[in-house]
């Protein structure tokens, strides 16, 4: 039996899929992304993205656990590789924030960083993700502060122009030591943004200036989601996602419609549309007005347990969910219910 104990998605092949040379195949249905392997997280039941770690996507993306630390991109001061989807984790002790800095930043630059770019986002208490902003070109991004005690810095690359990448830092701190700086404004959750950067594209700081800009040079935060487009999860209780998906490891939307061919057996299941609400929540995930990720509430994924977990041992196909890696829900914001 699978040990599923560690990973939110642990999938049983319904109908093999081919991985392309660059990805990991995972229980054969699943395949990872470079940034996804080797990261210190189990995203296959076996294990074997974890295993034989030390040559295989160096630098790309990682765990980090320290008081503070340091992390750049593939290739730093050389010219990074095309078609890279590195995540790194970083992660302090409960009740710090995290200072994080970047330095010698360098990547293509295009007005709203469509091409190669750095996003950061902050996990809250609730599992929720918040995205801190999205960074490009050759001005490095401020220094950002976060009040809550978990990052995520994704970094993304396209197959065209490419350039010497970044090296960033980060240390946690203490309530004591998250003020803003002389050309910084204060935001509603403790954290500080740059004044060069109020009235961008991102509402990233609540309680400030920011939340009065209104002009056509500066849309609202909706932008930073996209309409759902996968079939299978239209008409859910959302119609807005946003990627790269971070959780699972995919970039666009079109990964996660290959992954869900793999799922076609499952729908004759009585409880198919349990199923569905829940494994859209993971894979198209809800992003809400206010540029926060969402993923489903536990109890979603409970109660779809409860439904399916014996039509799926008739197929042979174990309950492939990890009800308790998801957050229950604690207000407006913690999670969806697709």
């Amino acid at each position: 039996m699978k040990d599923c104990s560690d990973i939110i998605l642990c999938v049983e092949a319904t109908e093999p899929r081919s991985c392309a040379h660059d990805e990991f195949p995972c229980d054969h249905l699943i395949c990872l992304l470079p940034d996804s392997v080797c990261d210190g997280f189990s995203n296959c039941a076996d294990g074997s993205d974890e295993t034989n770690c030390s040559a295989q996507f160096s630098g790309c993306g990682g765990n980090l656990t320290g008081l503070q630390g340091t992390f750049s991109a593939p290739s730093y001061l050389l010219e990074y590789p095309h078609q890279q989807l590195c995540t790194w984790h970083i992660s302090v002790p409960a009740g710090h924030g995290i200072e994080l800095q970047f330095h010698n930043f360098s990547l293509e630059a295009q007005d709203v960083c469509k091409f190669d770019y750095v996003e950061v986002y902050e996990t809250s208490n609730s599992g929720a993700l918040g995205l801190l902003g999205r960074f490009c070109g050759a001005e490095p991004p401020p220094r950002l502060i976060s009040s809550h005690h978990q990052l995520a810095v994704l970094f993304r690359t396209d197959r065209r122009i490419n350039s010497r990448g970044f090296s960033a830092t980060y240390q946690a701190l203490n309530d004591t030591e998250k003020p803003c700086g002389p050309r910084e404004s204060s935001c509603e959750d403790g954290g500080c943004k740059s004044l060069q950067w109020m009235c961008d594209t991102w509402r990233d700081c609540t309680g400030s200036n920011e939340d009065k800009c209104s002009s056509p040079l500066f849309p609202p935060s909706e932008l930073a989601c996209e309409p759902v487009q996968v079939e299978m999860c239209i008409g859910l209780s959302y119609n807005t996602t946003a990627f790269p998906n971070i959780w699972v490891g995919m970039a666009t939307q079109e990964e996660v419609v290959e992954v869900l061919r793999g799922y076609k057996s499952l729908t004759s299941l009585p409880c198919y549309q349990n199923f569905r609400r829940l494994l859209c929540g993971l894979l198209v995930p809800h992003c809400t007005p206010l540029g926060s990720v969402l993923p489903p509430c536990r109890s979603v994924c409970q109660d779809t347990e409860h439904q399916c977990q014996s039509g799926l041992a008739l197929l042979g196909t174990p309950w492939p969910f990890n009800c308790n890696r998801l957050p229950e829900a604690a207000g407006l914001e913690a999670c969806a219910q697709p």
